[in-house]
C-alpha cells in the first residue's frame, strides 16, 4: 500500500501511466459531494488513451461514462469504464479499488487490471500476423507489463516456436533476394524442418548475411531478448 502523499500522482497519471497492480498515492481524486451528506464523487477526468476502431487508429480523448462514489477511510471496488469522444464505440475499463483519506485531498489507490491491456498499442498488422498464436502474444504481453518477465518469455517462446515456417519463409526470401549462396538456402530449408526455432537457427546461424542480424545478434537471439531486455532493433 502506498503511503508516502509527498509522492501523490494525478488521477489521470493513475488511470494512463501506472500499470496492474500498483498501489499509489492519489491527489485530488474527488468532487465535491452534490448534497450535503452525500459522498465525494471521483473526477470526471478526460483521458489521453489509444483507440484501435477504424475511424481513430490513434490517441483520442477518452471520457468516463459513470459516476463513482468514495467514502473517507472505506475500501472500495470500482469498475469504472471511459469511452473514446471521437468514436463513440470503443471502451478502456478499469478494475480499482480505493480509500479516500480524511482530508478528501488524497485517496490510496489501486489499479487491479484494465481492458485492452496496459501498455503500448499492438498494431492491427501485427495482430492479424500473429494469428492463432494472437492469444499468447497477449498473455505474454499482460505478464510483461506486471513485471513478469519469465512468464512473459514462456509465452512468447510459444508465439515464436508457433510461427517458425513463417518466419523461415521470410527469412528464406530475403536471402534469395540478397543472392546469398545456395547452400545457405538449402540449410534455411532443412533447418524449417526442425521442431524448436531456437535449435533451427543454431544449426544455421553461422551463415546468416548481416544485412538479418537485429544489434548484432541473429533473429530468434534478438526476438527474445527485444521482450526481456533493452534491445536497440
Amino acid at each position: 500500500m502506498a503511503d508516502d502523499e509527498n509522492n501523490a500522482i494525478s488521477l489521470k497519471e493513475f488511470f494512463e501511466s501506472t500499470p496492474p497492480g500498483t498501489w499509489v498515492m492519489v491527489s485530488e481524486p474527488v468532487k465535491a459531494a452534490r448534497s450535503s451528506g452525500a459522498y465525494p464523487e471521483l473526477v470526471d477526468v478526460e483521458l489521453e488513451l489509444y483507440c484501435d476502431n477504424e475511424r481513430c487508429n490513434g490517441i483520442r480523448v477518452f471520457r468516463l461514462t459513470s459516476s463513482h462514489t468514495l467514502r473517507p477511510k472505506t475500501w472500495d471496488d470500482e469498475f469504472v469504464i471511459y469511452r473514446c469522444k471521437n468514436c463513440g464505440a470503443k471502451q478502456k475499463r478499469f478494475a480499482i479499488s480505493a480509500i479516500l483519506l480524511e482530508d478528501l485531498k488524497t485517496a490510496n489507490m489501486f489499479k487491479y487490471g484494465e481492458v485492452p491491456f496496459f501498455g503500448p498499442p499492438t498494431p492491427k498488422t501485427v495482430s492479424d500476423l500473429l494469428g492463432k498464436h494472437r492469444e499468447y502474444y497477449f498473455k505474454g504481453r499482460s505478464a510483461e507489463n506486471q513485471g513478469m518477465g519469465i512468464a512473459a518469455f514462456a509465452y512468447y517462446r510459444r508465439v515464436i516456436d508457433g510461427l517458425k515456417n513463417d518466419l523461415f519463409d521470410k527469412i528464406i526470401q530475403v536471402c534469395k533476394v540478397l543472392n546469398v549462396s545456395p547452400e545457405l538456402i538449402d540449410e534455411l530449408t532443412t533447418a524449417k524442418a526442425e521442431t524448436q526455432f531456437t535449435k533451427a537457427m543454431d544449426s544455421i546461424k553461422h551463415g546468416i548475411p548481416q544485412a538479418l542480424l537485429i544489434s548484432g545478434r541473429e533473429p530468434a537471439e534478438a526476438s527474445i531478448c527485444s521482450q526481456c531486455c533493452p534491445v536497440n532493433a
